[in-house]
C-alpha cells in the first residue's frame, strides 16, 4: 500500500507543478470546479483523500485533457493528437530545459569561400546581362 501512496503523492506533485507552470492558482481551480475555499490546498497536501474524480477535475480546470495529464505524468506513453494549448505550452517549457547537443563548428577556408562568392556574383551578373540585353555578355571576373 505504501507504493500506491507514493505514486498518488507523485501524481499530486506533478499536478501541482503543472498548475504552477500554467500560473493557475488553487483558488482559480476551486472557482472553476465550484469547490469550497481551501479544498484544493488540502487535496494537494494530502489532508483530503486524492480521489480520481478530483485529480481529473483539476486537470480539466487547468486546460488539460485526461489523456494529456497521464501522458505528462507517465511520459513513456505517446501523447494524444492534436495537442491542447496547455499541453503544448508545458511541452515547450520542458523542451527549453533539455540540454541541446553541441554543434561542431565547420572549418571554412577563407580563400575557398571568397572563390565561391565570386563565382556566385559572376553567375548573377551573367543572368542579369542575358535578361537585359537578350544574350550572354562577357563578365570580367578577374580570376
Amino acid at each position: 500500500m505504501n507504493q500506491d501512496k507514493d505514486e498518488v503523492r507523485r501524481v499530486l506533485d506533478v499536478l501541482q507543478t503543472l498548475m504552477r507552470m500554467l500560473a493557475v492558482s488553487n483558488r482559480e481551480v476551486e472557482r472553476r470546479l465550484e469547490l469550497q475555499h481551501g479544498t484544493v490546498s488540502r487535496f494537494l497536501n494530502g489532508q483530503i483523500e486524492a480521489k480520481l474524480e478530483i485529480v481529473l477535475g483539476v486537470a480539466r480546470a487547468i486546460g488539460l485533457e485526461y489523456e494529456e495529464l497521464f501522458a505528462i505524468v507517465y511520459p513513456s506513453q505517446p501523447g494524444p493528437k492534436p495537442e491542447s494549448d496547455a499541453a503544448r505550452k508545458i511541452r515547450m517549457m520542458l523542451e527549453d530545459l533539455r540540454p541541446q547537443p553541441a554543434r561542431p563548428k565547420a572549418q571554412v577556408d577563407p580563400g575557398e569561400l571568397f572563390q565561391d562568392v565570386k563565382r556566385a556574383v559572376r553567375e548573377i551578373l551573367e543572368e542579369k546581362a542575358m535578361k537585359t540585353e537578350g544574350g550572354p555578355r562577357a563578365v570580367n571576373g578577374g580570376g
